[in-house]
C-alpha cells in the first residue's frame, strides 16, 4: 500500500467540521420554520374562534329582532341608547336583553381552548329604521392584545 492511498482513505477533520456546520445550519432553519408555522396556526385558530364568538353575539340580536318585532326591538334599544356594552354573557331572555351592562368588558371572561376572550358591543342608533351593531372580540397573545370585529346593520325590513 502506498502513502498516497493511506492519505485518501479517510475524511479530514476540516471536512467533518464543514459537514457538521452545514447540517446544524439546515436544522436551525427547519426549526425556525416549524416554530413560525405553529405560531401562525395558533393565531389563525384564535382569530377563527374570535370571529365565531362575534357572530354568536350578532345572531343573538338577530333573534331578538325577529322575536320581538322591529318596533319593540328598536324601542328597547333606543331606551338603552347608543354606546358600549359588555357581551361576555349572551342574553337569552328579554329581561336579560333589557339589562345589558353599559361600558366595555372589564375582563376576559369567555374561555375557549385555554385562551380567554372578551366580547364588546358598540351600538349605534342611526335612525328609527336602522341600527348599527359592531361586536369586537379581543384576546391576549403574550404581551399583545389581538381583536376581530363583526359589523351588522339591522334595518326595519317590513
Amino acid at each position: 500500500m502506498s502513502i498516497k492511498n493511506k492519505l485518501q482513505a479517510g475524511q479530514s477533520i476540516v471536512e467533518v467540521l464543514i459537514a457538521t456546520g452545514v447540517v446544524a445550519l439546515v436544522m436551525t432553519a427547519l426549526m425556525a420554520a416549524m416554530t413560525l408555522s405553529l405560531q401562525n396556526s395558533s393565531q389563525a385558530k384564535y382569530k377563527a374562534l374570535a370571529t365565531k364568538l362575534g357572530q354568536e353575539g350578532m345572531e343573538t340580536f338577530r333573534q331578538f329582532r325577529n322575536s320581538l318585532g322591529w318596533e319593540s326591538f328598536y324601542t328597547l334599544l333606543n331606551d338603552q341608547g347608543s354606546g358600549e356594552y359588555c357581551l361576555n354573557a349572551i342574553p337569552t331572555q328579554t329581561a336579560q336583553f333589557q339589562a345589558l351592562v353599559s361600558g366595555e368588558c372589564a375582563d376576559y371572561a369567555i374561555s375557549r381552548t385555554g385562551v380567554n376572550f372578551k366580547r364588546d358591543l358598540n351600538l349605534q342608533i342611526i335612525s328609527s329604521e336602522e341600527i348599527k351593531f359592531v361586536v369586537t372580540v379581543s384576546w391576549q397573545d403574550g404581551a399583545d392584545v389581538k381583536s376581530t370585529t363583526v359589523t351588522q346593520y339591522f334595518k326595519n325590513w317590513r
